[in-house]
């Protein structure tokens, strides 16, 4: 696994806001769960774009953005113009969460 900070997701992949919700958190990145915006989602995966999504996750604890469509504590998708790679599992955090992630 790769943990990176936000800031450095931001730099990198470069997500890209929500056109279907100009209202949408985190600075109008993050696609819902549900309705028009998964569905939205699901398209781009099921068309060959799979690796241009992130699901943003929340266990109560911290969040973070998870390279890949995840279904488990998700609470928002995002799309970068930048992919990440077939095999990568990046994660991506505030920089005061990430020693939280290289422990566990």
């Amino acid at each position: 696994m790769t943990i990176i900070t936000f800031e450095q997701f931001e730099e990198k992949y470069k997500p890209v806001q929500n056109h279907l919700d100009e209202n949408a958190n985190h600075d109008g990145m993050i696609y819902e769960t549900f309705g028009e915006e998964l569905d939205y989602i699901k398209n781009i995966y099921e068309n060959g774009n799979k690796f241009t999504i992130w699901t943003y996750i929340d266990n109560g604890e911290m969040s973070w953005y998870q390279s890949g469509f995840h279904l488990c504590d998700r609470q928002g998708y995002i799309i970068t113009e930048i992919p990440f790679n077939d095999g990568e599992n990046i994660t991506a955090c505030d920089e005061y969460d990430v020693d939280d992630f290289i422990e566990s």
